[in-house]
């Protein structure tokens, strides 16, 4: 019986779509607060054309706006958000 019940188990997914596989990476790096990570996942999704959604541009602008206290980020941070923002905008994201 316990073999029945371990092979009903799910498999779990490897073969996430970018838009996924992005979307987690940034929940983790908006979760450690880590700035300069989420910028090169970011430049990397462009790169690669990846979708970005609302929650994505916003997830991004929080973690600049929550950069903007460290000194050793408010120059990176003004710079992405300013960016990040102009980009949802060009993609037609309602801002609010």
């Amino acid at each position: 019986m316990a073999m029945a019940s371990s092979a009903n188990k799910k498999k779990p997914k490897n073969n996430q779509t970018p838009e996924s596989q992005f979307s987690c990476n940034l929940n983790f790096y908006s979760k450690s607060k880590d700035l300069h990570s989420a910028i090169s996942l970011y430049d990397t999704a462009l790169s690669q054309s990846t979708r970005l959604n609302q929650h994505h541009f916003n997830t991004l602008l929080y973690l600049c706006s929550i950069s903007l206290n460290d000194p050793s980020t408010k120059d990176l941070s003004l710079r992405y958000g300013f960016r990040v923002f102009d980009h949802m905008v060009s993609n037609g994201i309602k801002t609010q």
